[in-house]
Parts: C-alpha cells; structure tokens; sequence
C-alpha cells in the first residue's frame, strides 16, 4: 500500500524489528519452541527464527504474574512448570489434576485410567485391586482370606468349614481331637475344662494346679496378680 514502509529484520533481534506480518510468533509453553507468524508447524521458526526466540523470552520470562508464573508457564520459586503446591499455571498437578479433584482430560473426579486422584476407582479398589479394607475384587484378603476369615475352599485358618467339619478328618473333630470351640468328645477344652468350668480330673472348679478356668485360685486371686 501507498505510504507502508517494509519493515525488515535486524540481526539484533530487537523486538522492534522483528517480522511481523501476520502477527507475533507462536510459542509452545511445553516444547518451548518458536514458530513463524501464521505457521501450523510450530517449531519451525524460519527465517530470523532464533532471533525471534531471543526476544521473545527476554519479553516474557523476566515477568511473572501475581501466582509467579511467567507467560511460558514457568514458576519463579521452583524453576519448573509446578508451584510451591504442586499445581501448574492452568491449576493441574502432575497426574493431571486440579485441587477439587477433577481431571483436566475428563472433567472428573477420575482421570483417563480410570482412577482418581488418590488411586482408586470408580468400585473403589485401588491399583493394586484391592479395597480399603484390604480385599481384592473377589472378597479376599492377602493371605486368601474373606471377610469371615475362610479361604477359597470355605476354611479357616484352623481348618474348619462352616459347618463346623474339619477338612483333614470331614469330622467335627480335627486330628488333634477338638471341635472348632476347642472342645474334644467329651466336652472338655485343652485344659481340662467343661463348659460349666468343671475340670475333668478334679470335678471341682479348680484344676490340680489351683486355678479356676478363668486363672483364679479359690481365694478369687489371679495367678498372675502382681505382688
């Protein structure tokens, strides 16, 4: 047009005469790459793209908003895309989420994978397929165990279905003799006792040592009262 005056660049790299027909140079906050006015390939500087790069981070990097972010996105305290607390300048952690929670690529509280910001998923297991209390996916706990403390094939650690039939002897009785209670045939328990506290080789309800099923001598003191 009449009366423009092409303005070309200067080796210098002064902001002042930097190309710019099509407007400012693009600038990727993350590669942190120049791209030419008006270019879909950004990187590509072309011609007087170093220069532009120059001026352009000496126009940017040295000014921070009130968060301490710079226009690249760096922090003024840490020296990286993250503040003090975690967050970059968009508000997002690391692992892509922001302080309430929500993830930036899905827009809840769970990200791309499935699990939220803490590591658990929309049933409430963690990575590793377990639940707060332990548990996996089939109700089992490291050991093997369900929330009734029996295993796969419906035992306790003792042996016993519920039912009360040990596995080894598909009896009530395990091969030490005792039933789930810990009683054997007879009603007694490992140490001589009934149900009623009577002891089998007394009658009474103290056992030959003195004590009582409860560990009381006839006098009502415990055997291990301290004197």
């Amino acid at each position: 047009m009449a009366g423009s005056r092409e303005r070309r660049p200067d080796p210098s790299g002064s902001p002042g005469d930097a190309p710019v027909a099509g407007g400012l140079p693009s600038f990727n906050f993350f590669s942190g790459l120049v791209g030419g006015p008006g270019s879909s390939d950004v990187g590509t500087a072309g011609q007087g793209g170093c220069a532009q790069a120059s001026w352009l981070a000496r126009a940017t990097f040295d000014e921070y908003d009130e968060r301490g972010f710079n226009q690249a996105g760096i922090h003024s305290e840490t020296g990286s895309r993250y503040d003090l607390g975690g967050y970059d300048v968009f508000g997002y952690d690391v692992h892509g989420f922001n302080a309430r929670g929500v993830h930036r690529a899905t827009g809840t509280p769970f990200g791309p994978d499935g699990f939220d910001r803490q590591g658990v998923d929309r049933d409430g297991y963690d990575r590793s397929g377990r639940d707060a209390d332990g548990y996996d996916r089939d109700g089992y706990d490291p050991w093997g165990l369900d929330r009734y403390r029996r295993d796969r094939d419906g035992y306790d650690p003792r042996g016993f279905d519920a039912a009360g039939i040990h596995r080894d002897t598909a009896t009530r009785f395990s091969p030490a003799g005792y039933d789930r209670w810990g009683r054997d045939e007879a009603g007694y328990d490992r140490r001589g006792f009934d149900a009623a506290g009577i002891h089998r080789d007394t009658g009474t309800r103290l056992a030959p040592d003195g004590f009582d099923a409860h560990g009381r001598d006839a006098a009502g003191e415990y055997r291990w009262r301290s004197t």
